[in-house]
């Protein structure tokens, strides 16, 4: 009866969101009052970025955001609270995984550890990156499942599970790698093909699902031994960016989703086929990138729901799992990237993690600093050809090629700014020269090429760091030539290479005498994406340092949520042909408009992005 009861109220509301219109709603309808108060606003944003919500009354509602920690709200009509105190998470932590079983709420991070309490966020219990090293410390999204006292973490150096509250841990790290030390591990077993997780599931039946680089890994003995699932399980060897239980027409079911496709195995037995995806008004495929797959609470008859990078899509009828619906969202990119998703009522209702905040985009309503502008922006920002050749990616498409977008290129970091990009990927993953040129330094940590590519007549060198050298000290090297490997990383670092491009001031400097540049404007975007960059200034044209520049959508790597965009801190150099204070690469084709607040000013531009070209943009009150 539950289910007859639900399903005309969620059906009802999710296929009124079809088509490419905005559907409208009442303020007063049951639904809108279902949803909960907006968190506290960013000054200066669009809404806060959350990345994991989880509970539901009496529960209470708990959401993970991109770098403001951990909130609850424990009353529907109460008001939101910051959660902190020792062992829980920072307030500036980026928040990525949730899991709340009674009084029980587990917590995980992107970088920062992760934590428990045993009585609904009043004292907690942390696990920092100095007590289990930085890769146990990188939580995957939506990485953390709990049963009573069990809980299961995937993380960036594997899968850790404890069945007592957290006393003792069981490590589960990669087959034929030495186990790491110092991880506060009582048992460790080297068994899984990967280890850097990238999803985690656990079903009724505790059988573990874990997607990772390659493919799905599945245990049924509680993580000591792994079967691989690849190819002849119909799991291509991709990147596998979530796995869920859920429900479909024919029962529980496994769904897998990569960057471009939705797996399911209807029957149990581990083998997978392709779930062919329809979207009204879509010509083909997915309107964006799976971020989550979303079961509906007692809804056998529908299929589950699918979290996008531009929306979210929820079946109705008997053919749910193939016939979905788009949220209002698309048409307000970037309102539509949702990274988690929970149900929340009476009635229930889904309540998605957003990029601007509790998802209310699916009923129609978008950021309210886009609703304030009655019309698009009429300034308009075309993409324009690269105005030199490209030089070549450091690591290539069969790893994990994306740069962080957490912590993008010039960022203020302490005394000084980032000055480097970075990317994620366990120690052996090969690691290529950007151009031709020479290796001037080689060793354990880092490498140095002096490439044959020029800035503007001064010399350009690439900086690797976090690698291992393979490439000796005077060796020519050509574009696309393995030079090195990614290292382990040790203590509260993780596995990953950290790319630096490097111009000296004059031409008879060295490397000792150069300043460092913006990566993403050198090398080559990756395939449907381009790159964005511009200048965001004051009414007296001085470069502002610090402003975040919002509307832009990261599709991938969701291990590193991007949230926007900061423009360099002061002392951080330009480009010398751009003179840019921001730019990232990755952007996926298609329009978007584009806001930042200037002094308490607005401003928003519209911007087009096409693959494989550079759009300019200028932002000034």
């Amino acid at each position: 009866m539950r289910a007859n009861r639900l399903f005309p109220i969620v059906a009802a509301v999710l296929g009124g969101c079809a088509g490419a219109g905005a559907p409208t709603q009442r303020p007063d309808s049951p639904v809108t009052a279902a949803l909960p108060p907006e968190l506290p606003a960013v000054e200066g944003g669009w809404g806060v970025p959350v990345l994991a919500v989880a509970g539901n009354p009496p529960l209470g509602l708990w959401v993970g955001t991109h770098g403001l920690g951990l909130w609850v709200l424990r009353e529907p009509d109460g008001e939101w609270q910051q959660v902190t105190g020792a062992g829980g998470p920072a307030p500036d932590a980026v928040v990525n995984a949730i899991a709340v079983r009674g009084d029980v709420v587990w917590y995980g991070t992107a970088g920062a550890g992760f934590g428990r309490s045993a009585d609904r966020g009043e004292t907690w219990q942390g696990w920092t990156p100095e007590e289990v090293g930085g890769g146990w410390a990188h939580v995957a999204p939506e990485g953390v499942a709990a049963r009573g006292d069990t809980a299961w973490i995937a993380t960036m150096d594997g899968l850790r599970i404890t069945r007592d509250g957290g006393t003792r841990w069981l490590c589960i790290g990669q087959t034929g790698q030495p186990p790491a030390s110092g991880t506060g591990c009582a048992e460790t077993v080297q068994a899984m093909p990967s280890k850097y997780l990238l999803t985690l599931s656990v079903g009724a039946d505790r059988r573990i699902w874990v997607g990772h680089l390659n493919g799905i890994a599945m245990s049924e003995d509680g993580g000591r031994s792994w079967r691989t699932l690849g190819p002849d399980a119909g799991v291509p060897r991709t990147r596998i960016r979530h796995v869920a239980t859920a429900s479909d027409t024919l029962g529980r079911a496994i769904w897998a989703a990569t960057e471009t496709q939705i797996l399911v195995d209807s029957s149990g037995s581990a083998r997978f086929t392709e779930s062919v995806v329809r979207v009204p008004g879509w010509p083909t495929g997915l309107p964006g990138s799976p971020r989550s797959i979303v079961s509906a609470p007692g809804l056998s008859q529908t299929g589950p729901s699918i979290l996008l990078s531009r929306g979210m899509a929820s079946g109705t009828g008997a053919e749910a799992y193939r016939t979905y619906y788009l949220a209002a969202s698309d048409r307000y990119a970037p309102a539509g990237d949702m990274w988690s998703m929970t149900w929340w009522g009476p009635p229930l209702w889904p309540i998605a993690g957003s990029s601007v905040g509790i998802a209310r985009v699916l009923g129609g309503q978008v950021p309210p600093r886009v609703a304030a502008m009655r019309e698009p922006p009429a300034a308009l920002a075309r993409p324009v050809d690269p105005a030199r050749p490209w030089l070549a990616r450091p690591i290539g498409d069969a790893a994990n090629p994306y740069a962080d977008a957490m912590r993008p290129f010039g960022e203020a970091m302490g005394d000084g700014a980032r000055e480097h990009i970075a990317f994620n990927n366990p120690a052996g993953t090969p690691v290529l020269a950007v151009g031709a040129g020479e290796v001037i330094e080689s060793g354990a940590g880092r490498l140095v090429l002096r490439l044959d590519a020029a800035a503007q007549g001064r010399t350009l060198f690439a900086v690797y760091g976090g690698v291992d050298a393979e490439a000796g000290v005077g060796a020519r090297v050509t574009a696309g030539q393995q030079v090195a490997v990614v290292a382990r990383a040790t203590g509260r670092e993780h596995d990953r290479l950290l790319l630096e491009l490097r111009a000296a001031l004059d031409a008879a400097a060295g490397l000792n005498g150069s300043e460092a540049l913006n990566p993403h404007l050198w090398i080559q975007p990756m395939a449907g994406t381009g790159i964005v960059l511009g200048r965001v200034v004051d009414a007296d044209g001085r470069p502002v340092p610090g402003a975040v520049v919002n509307g832009f959508i990261l599709p991938y790597p969701e291990e590193t949520p991007y949230a926007g965009l900061p423009t360099y801190a002061a002392g951080v150099a330009a480009d010398p042909i751009h003179g840019e204070n921001f730019a990232i690469g990755g952007i996926p084709a298609g329009e978007y408009v584009v806001g930042v607040d200037i002094d308490g000013v607005p401003v928003f531009v519209r911007a087009v992005v096409q693959a494989g070209r550079l759009t300019v943009i200028e932002l000034a009150p």
